[in-house]
């Protein structure tokens, strides 16, 4: 099955958060790349393992097509553990790979390349977010805003209890303005202050609080 890959030019939104992207794939491409030690390290690689850059066009995944036995492995494990030194997640193993391989960036579409990352949490917490030490505030923001629907709403709805009510409360000024509504649409009717606060309202109040949100209707009425 082909794979398909993305150049750092090629980069959307629909894949990656742009800004996010574009920060970690330039520092790579500008910063990892120039650095005489990691360029020590791709020689030594390619000299270990028998490796020829190829500089052609391709669309295959040549990690899917390459042997699993021990050398490749090998090389993929010794990747993996340069990462960190040069501030790379896993996700640069099959990046460098190729850069091995061909001599050049690309990144494998679906590469989970980005300065936050959700992952499962446990029942009152389901979803934790992983905020890289040089997320900005505008990268953080426009991560949760992109992933919310459908990585975090879908951890939150599987931890949910139907008999909690926390998010379901309603604001007290909704309460408020509500009650108020009862006591003025009842006393119009003629019902009387008592009955209206016994009977009527559904939250507990007393006549004379009744009679205060009478009064202050009927002045600003008259006042229309």
């Amino acid at each position: 099955m082909k794979n398909e890959w993305i150049d750092l030019e090629e980069e959307s939104s629909d894949h990656h958060s742009a800004q996010a992207f574009g920060k970690i794939a330039n520092y790579f491409k500008f910063m990892v790349l120039k650095q005489d030690s990691f360029q020590a390290k791709v020689n030594e690689w390619r000299k270990s393992f028998d490796i020829v850059p190829v500089e052609d066009e391709y669309e295959f995944d040549y990690i899917a097509t390459l042997p699993k036995n021990s050398m490749n492995l090998e090389l993929e494990n010794q990747i993996r553990e340069i990462c960190p030194k040069y501030g790379l997640t896993e996700a640069f193993v099959p990046v460098i790979l190729n850069y091995l391989y061909h001599d050049e960036v690309k990144f494998p579409f679906g590469t989970k390349l980005g300065l936050c990352v959700v992952e499962k949490g446990e029942k009152n917490f389901p979803a934790l977010i992983k905020i890289s030490p040089y997320s900005s505030e505008t990268d953080i923001i426009d991560f949760v805003q992109r992933v919310f629907k459908n990585q975090i709403a879908p951890l939150q709805n599987s931890a949910q209890d139907e008999d909690c009510l926390i998010g379901k409360v309603r604001k007290r000024s909704d309460v408020v303005a509500e009650r108020d509504e009862q006591v003025v649409s009842a006393r119009r009717k003629g019902i009387p202050v008592n009955k209206i606060v016994s009977e009527i309202v559904k939250t507990p109040m007393s006549e004379g609080e009744a009679r205060k949100i009478i009064s202050k209707e009927e002045k600003e009425r008259k006042q229309m």
